[in-house]
This record gives structure tokens, sequence and C-alpha cells, in this order.
């Protein structure tokens, strides 16, 4: 009987100190606040949405933004000639300039620091404001089908945190503006039965299963999911700290064009207070 009460006692003491220890506070906004700065990094290298005429030449524009800027010729921009400054009428202030459509031009070649255009769509029978340096080049409107593989934890068993993962980049490429993203349900579903399916990964290999984040896989998921890019996103513990690297990949050629990186510091727990 003693035995009893001895082992209700500790068991008493360890839920006490259990129910004092406050939860980890910050840990899921960290991943979260990771996770937004990744989407940017990506989504930075699908291209700038706002450039600068820097120079005219004959039929040739010149825009002050490049490789750099992960420019990509066949993009097309708006030019715009900004105007007299308007107001709120109600609020009484300044909201912007007064915007007139000088042109569209196609992105034909793309240097380090500058990219090259020509007008395309221009009426004959409309008289054209010219363009010159100092206009703004809008992107015109743009999105990217992608869907996002559930994130792998390298070395750890937590299956928790890459599906966390997951969800929080298909939201942050949604609100970019820039994605059109598959459901994650969908995503993993199709992933599923490609791993458990017998294909080919290559012309001279003899048919296996496939593999998460070959050129096969990724070609293949492409086309049943009917997107133009895959992201692979992985977890990896180090010493100090977390690291979440994505990569995107073309869903026609299997091969990467995107990627980034970004360590996640888990934060400072101070000790319970023994009150």
């Amino acid at each position: 009987m003693s035995k009893i009460r001895l082992l209700l006692g500790i068991i008493t003491a360890v839920t006490a100190l259990l129910i004092s220890i406050p939860p980890i506070q910050g840990a899921e906004n960290q991943l979260a606040s990771s996770v937004t700065t990744l989407a940017g990094t990506i989504t930075r290298q699908f291209g700038v949405t706002e450039a600068t005429v820097a120079a005219v030449d004959g039929d040739n524009i010149y825009l002050n933004v490049g490789k750099k800027q992960y420019i990509k010729a066949g993009t097309l921009y708006e030019i715009i000639a900004e105007g007299r400054p308007f107001n709120d009428p109600a609020k009484r202030n300044k909201l912007g300039l007064l915007e007139s459509h000088v042109a569209d031009i196609k992105i034909i070649a793309v240097r380090n620091g500058y990219a090259i255009g020509q007008m395309v769509n221009q009426l004959p029978d409309i008289t054209p404001i010219p363009i010159k340096a100092g206009q703004k080049a809008i992107e015109k409107a743009q999105k990217f089908s992608i869907a996002v593989v559930q994130f792998e934890y390298l070395n750890s068993k937590d299956i928790i945190t890459p599906r966390v993962a997951q969800e929080l980049m298909i939201n942050e490429l949604i609100n970019t503006g820039r994605f059109v993203v598959v459901e994650s349900a969908t995503t993993n579903k199709v992933v599923n039965q490609l791993l458990a399916t017998n294909t080919p990964a290559a012309a001279t290999t003899p048919p296996g299963p496939d593999t998460i984040g070959t050129v096969q896989f990724t070609r293949n998921l492409g086309k049943m999911v009917g997107v133009d890019y895959i992201m692979y996103g992985q977890l990896t513990d180090l010493p100090g700290f977390m690291e979440l690297q994505c990569r995107v990949h073309d869903a026609q050629t299997g091969t990467g064009i995107a990627a980034g990186s970004i360590q996640i510091i888990p934060p400072v727990v101070q000790p319970p207070r023994m009150d």
C-alpha cells in the first residue's frame, strides 16, 4: 500500500511540474516567417514585376533589369507614362500619378544588368506616346501553375513539421499572386501513386519504383497534376538550427530552375519558475 502511495505521489509531482512548464512559444511563428521569407526568395527568381526604361535605341527598348533579376526572354511588359498626381476625394491625400498606356513590349534578349525588348501589338492607326527613359515597365499579368510536394525531414522521424511546412508554403505562394497551386491532398495522392507504380526511369534502365526528385518523377508528376513547375523541400536538423531548403523544377524538362534555403533558429526557452 505504501508503494502505491509513493507511486501516486511521484506521478502527482511530475504532473504538477509538467503543467508548470510553459509551452514553447514562437516555434510555429518562426517556421511560418521562415517559409514566408523563402517563398519570397523563390518568387523573385521568376522575374520582377516592375522595371524602368533605361534607354531607347530604334526598335530596341532597354530595361534596367536583367539576368541578376531572373528576367527571361519572352516576358511581356506594359510601358506606362506617368502624369500629374491625383488625390483621394474624401481624404484629400495623394494616391499616386495618372498613368497612360504607351506600348507593350516583349523581351527578346537578356544581359546581366539589363534586358532588351521590342514593341508588340502596336496599332498602326493610333498615334503612340513615345517611349522614353524613366517610364515604368509593368510585367503583364502572368501566373505559373505549381505543385508543392510534401517536404522531407532528412534526419528526423517527425512527420508533422514537413506537412505544416508544405501547407505554409502553399499559402505563401498563393499570397504572392503569381502562382496557381494544386491542393496538397491532390499532390500527395499522385505522389503516392507514382511511388507505388513501376515506371521506367530512363530508356536505358529497367522499370522500377519512381523516386521523388528525379527528372522522370518530376515530369510524371507535372503531367498528372497538370502544372508548369514542381517544388521540393527538405528539412535538416543541424547544430543550433534547422535548415529548410526548397528547389523548383520545370515540369516539362525535370530540371531545376529556382532554389533557396533558410536557417531556422529555435526560440530560447526560459526555465520554469519554481515558486
